[in-house]
């Protein structure tokens, strides 16, 4: 993944443990990164992430 390390740094308090470390930078497996990801809430005004649809509401019958 590409991100830069302003990024990462503006994440910082929400981000997982490192998995290790090279030199003082922290490094993460893919696959971590990627369930944090999935994790985290929503952004956007409806709760949901760009390109996920909400299912359609329940109505009530009777």
């Amino acid at each position: 993944m590409d991100v830069s390390p302003e990024t990462v740094r503006g994440y910082k308090k929400e981000m997982p443990e490192p998995d290790r470390y090279m030199g003082r930078s922290p490094v993460w497996r893919r696959r971590v990164i990627l369930d944090w990801i999935a994790a985290r809430p929503a952004a956007g005004w409806n709760g949901q992430r760009p390109g996920r649809r909400r299912p359609a509401p329940q109505t009530l019958s009777g």
